[in-house]
């Protein structure tokens, strides 16, 4: 069996915002605070076009290879230091081959 080799060097610096839920009133608070570091490389796969409701709105969804870190989970977000755009993990992360060394999830940023 072969083993995993990322297609090209992780070059693109992100910051992993970790989620926190707080309750307020009986309803649940999303807050972000910013903590690693890490590189990646990202990969676009262009985006999808809807129209939700009368509204027109683009998903713009991308692949992110790193290196394994157990902190990234689903509902996270990132933000790529390079345009300071924010995408959320909708993705269980996946431990490449379940040897803690590279993980790939899947980003999402809706727009209008």
């Amino acid at each position: 069996m072969k083993q995993f080799q990322p297609q090209t060097p992780f070059l693109t610096p992100c910051k992993l915002l970790k989620r926190t839920i707080t309750k307020v009133n009986g309803v649940n608070q999303e807050t972000f605070t910013e903590s690693d570091t890490f590189m990646c490389t990202a990969k676009s796969y262009g985006g999808t076009e809807k129209v939700v409701n009368d509204v027109y709105v683009i998903e713009d969804t991308w692949t992110v290879d790193t290196w394994y870190n157990p902190k990234i989970a689903k509902g996270d977000k990132i933000r790529f230091l390079d345009d300071n755009r924010e995408y959320s993990i909708y993705s269980s992360p996946e431990n490449i081959n379940r040897r803690g060394q590279y993980m790939r999830f899947k980003v999402i940023a809706i727009g209008g």
